[in-house]
């Protein structure tokens, strides 16, 4: 991808822009992001008559022209979503908040977060058309002021489908309603064990916004934000899309893919960073997902242990190093009971906290949830 300033006009700046397919484009940029003009020699001016990558690499062109006007001017010309060095600013503003600061500010948006689990109730209600399980998008706008700090949050907004299956939308609250937002949190609904470990899943979800910045414009994200996990919602959905051959699975934990990790651990180490990369094999994988529904379901004893190696193998096969969950569980001990406690006692820590962690993310048989709270109160 290349690109140049050809025109610069009272209300937009002209760009050149040569895609990935050494296609030119001539793109009309308005200083608020959207798009004036667009023209370009290889493909289609029809969306419709265009296959799903051709669409794709035009808008990649437009995402590009965005970066080199703001690269090259004083303007910033995204939209609020995809607002690339606002997101950077929010993200350090809210890394430099004291765990205080960022309760004050973010405690309704944790709640909200979690409020598909039990006992938890919403600060925003769902719409009477959204059952607790459909596709929710959690958003909140922060405004960062001249000094780099956190100057204000919006309300809890929601995005939803409604029973038209259309895009639809719960406003809130905002404090500056005429000024745009530096970034926009967008979240799906999820565990998180704490205050704490949220604040670190929002710098996480930050940095992964910042990566889909950079993908959908066609570019390789800096180093800091080759992360895999949920960022922008809109691009989470091309990301899926089978149609859409020229993307990675950047949103899913587990996906393989070269120079880029899944690096949040919910505050658990190496453990729950595990189980979340099985949970999202788990999502995405039929056969795993029988094999631990099966697992879940078994007597503790050879037949556990039978299907913990099953697991084990199937999840190498697939490429993915199996959690010490499954290692441990793996061991041949005819008496389970021995692997279960070296479990529960060297890995686990017996951690109530990570009790109820494990309960959320990864659905618990009763019996090892029940072992994980009598270790802990014992």
């Amino acid at each position: 991808m290349n690109s140049e300033i050809i025109e610069k006009k009272d209300a937009w700046i002209g760009v050149k822009v040569i895609d990935s397919n050494n296609v030119n484009h001539k793109i009309a940029v308005r200083f608020d992001g959207d798009i004036q003009g667009h023209g370009q020699d290889g493909y289609s001016d029809d969306p419709a008559e265009r296959t799903p990558n051709e669409n794709e690499h035009v808008r990649q062109a437009r995402v590009f022209a965005r970066h080199h006007v703001d690269k090259e001017t004083e303007y910033e010309p995204y939209p609020v979503e995809k607002n690339r060095p606002g997101v950077e600013r929010a993200k350090a503003a809210i890394e430099a908040l004291s765990q205080s600061e960022f309760a004050e500010r973010f405690a309704d948006l944790y709640k909200q977060v979690k409020g598909n689990g039990p006992d938890v109730d919403r600060p925003v209600p769902y719409p009477p058309s959204v059952d607790t399980h459909d596709p929710v998008v959690i958003l909140m706008d922060l405004y960062v002021d001249a000094d780099g700090e956190l100057e204000a949050v919006s309300d809890i907004h929601l995005q939803y489908q409604d029973e038209n299956a259309s895009e639809a939308f719960v406003w809130n609250d905002d404090p500056y309603p005429d000024r745009k937002p530096d970034a926009r949190i967008q979240m799906m609904p999820s565990f998180s064990p704490s205050l704490e470990a949220f604040k670190k899943q929002v710098v996480y979800h930050l940095r992964c916004q910042l990566r889909d910045c950079y993908i959908e414009a066609g570019v390789e994200p800096p180093e800091p934000y080759r992360v895999l996990g949920f960022g922008q919602y809109k691009i989470d959905q091309r990301y899926r899309n089978p149609e859409i051959t020229i993307y990675e699975e950047y949103s899913e934990p587990h996906a393989d893919v070269a120079g880029y990790a899944f690096e949040f651990d919910y505050g658990f180490g190496e453990l729950g960073r595990s189980v979340i990369i099985l949970n999202s094999l788990r999502k995405t994988d039929p056969a795993i997902r029988e094999l631990i529904n099966r697992w879940e379901q078994a007597e503790r004893g050879p037949e556990k242990i039978a299907l913990s190696q099953q697991l084990a193998a199937l999840t190498e096969e697939r490429g993915y190093t199996c959690p010490e969950i499954l290692e441990t569980l793996s061991e041949e001990d005819p008496d389970l009971e021995s692997a279960m406690d070296d479990w529960f006692d060297e890995e686990l820590n017996a951690s109530a906290d990570m009790a109820a962690a494990l309960a959320e993310i990864f659905t618990l048989t009763p019996d090892v949830e029940a072992e994980l709270s009598q270790q802990h109160s014992s």
